[in-house]
């Protein structure tokens, strides 16, 4: 997909063949069930600031097509982007950084006069993220669509899985992305050790079981640093976990409040961090001016004192949603288990995502907002934090850059990130 993303691994490619027999396992999570598509009552559309490519089969059909809109639009409103059968043309946005195909309605012309059938791959996927590794096809959402982002952080069994054998009857969604596993095996286990710590009994706080989890990959790491095999981590780390001595290791962990402030200073001041990105930057002036408002001059310590009560007045409320964005990213990752520093980079990203939503929810959550009020804000921080976490490459690389500059890479920079 290239959604501002064009290194993702998680594409649909037209040239990958699937029949039937290539599909043993089905799994299903209830998000993704319930999910359609709201169009034109959608806050947030994907047909907005976002870089829309048009596969080289859909252009030529455009070409040829009898409507001269869509005719004027290919010839006009596109321009080359490359070579490869997916990413063929790049569609021009309008000033207002719409796609031409918009209309007043904010609908897709093509889709309401044509169908979907007429749509280039990447509209027709997005926000479907389906993967087939190994057999099993993984069924999923991403994230940073709003209807989406409701469906997975508001019901707190979105994260319910169902599986199943694939039947002659079966459905099968219409596109999937097959990714090369050398050890789908290890891939399981590792993703079953990473959900128990996410949903560790022994663990009271989100934060605690984002620690679990940061841990977890931290020892995988050091082990494939070392040229050794992670299983016999995966077998022992259970008992870890019930031991309580991941607790005792979380309090121990002093808060890292220079990375804290570092992070908390791009998130506030660092504008390109929010380019192409209209709810994000108003989410982050509104929480510019309140850091005016408060007299701040010195951000240490900034979080404690003026997020924390308002994120956890969160917690209070939708603590199953922060549960809820773990167990998805777990579910729908493929990890890399073959290379040390890249492993605890996928941590890390994540890790500096949730960082951001959590501080972004605490500074705007407000002592009077009802249950409502902080729902739709926690939705709309989720999916507009994840649109440029998750598909924009230049988000991460910044961020990334900022924090090597500063020597703030370490693991434990990044474990002392989550406490607070």
């Amino acid at each position: 997909m290239n959604k501002n993303n064009p290194g993702n691994v998680n594409r649909f490619d037209p040239n990958t063949n699937f029949t039937r027999d290539s599909f043993k396992t089905l799994f299903t999570p209830v998000f993704y069930k319930d999910f359609e598509c709201i169009g034109s009552d959608c806050e947030n559309h994907c047909c907005h600031h976002w870089t829309i490519t048009v596969d080289r089969d859909t252009f030529k059909k455009y070409k040829k097509h009898g409507d001269i809109k869509v005719r004027t639009i290919a010839e006009k409103k596109t321009k080359s982007c490359g070579q490869n059968g997916i990413d063929y043309r790049e569609i021009k946005l309008e000033k207002n950084g719409n796609c031409p195909m918009l209309d007043e309605q904010n609908l897709c012309y093509l889709h309401k006069n044509y169908g979907e059938d007429w749509l280039p791959q990447i509209c027709n996927l997005y926000p479907r993220e389906n993967k087939l590794i190994d057999g099993e096809l993984y069924t999923s959402l991403s994230i940073s669509c709003p209807e989406a982002a409701r469906k997975i952080l508001l019901d707190p069994g979105s994260m319910t899985i169902e599986q199943e054998p694939v039947k002659a009857k079966t459905t099968l969604p219409k596109y999937a992305s097959k990714l090369m596993i050398k050890n789908p095996e290890l891939q399981r286990m590792f993703k079953q050790m990473a959900y128990n710590c996410i949903l560790a009994e022994n663990s009271e706080t989100v934060e605690g079981r984002l620690f679990n989890l940061g841990v977890l990959f931290r020892l995988a790491s050091q082990r494939l640093e070392k040229g050794e095999r992670i299983e016999p981590l995966l077998v022992s780390f259970e008992q870890v976990i019930a031991s309580g001595d991941l607790n005792q290791l979380l309090e121990k962990t002093e808060p890292v409040q220079r990375t804290q402030e570092y992070v908390l200073q791009q998130l506030l001041l660092e504008n390109s961090l929010s380019v192409g990105n209209e709810f994000l930057s108003n989410y982050r002036v509104q929480a510019r001016e309140l850091a005016q408002q408060s007299g701040v001059l010195d951000l240490s310590g900034y979080y404690a004192k003026y997020c924390q009560a308002g994120y956890e007045k969160l917690v209070d409320t939708h603590g199953h949603a922060f549960l809820n964005l773990m167990l998805h990213w777990v579910y729908s990752k493929a990890f890399d288990l073959e290379n040390s520093s890249v492993l605890f980079e996928q941590f890390a990203v994540f890790a500096l995502k949730f960082f951001y939503i959590r501080t972004l929810c605490g500074m705007l959550n407000k002592a009077d907002n009802s249950k409502e009020d902080s729902a739709a804000l926690l939705v709309g921080v989720t999916h507009c934090i994840s649109r440029n976490a998750d598909h924009d490459r230049n988000f991460s690389k910044l961020v990334h850059a900022g924090l090597s500059q500063q020597g703030m890479v370490k693991p434990e920079h990044i474990l002392g990130l989550i406490k607070v």
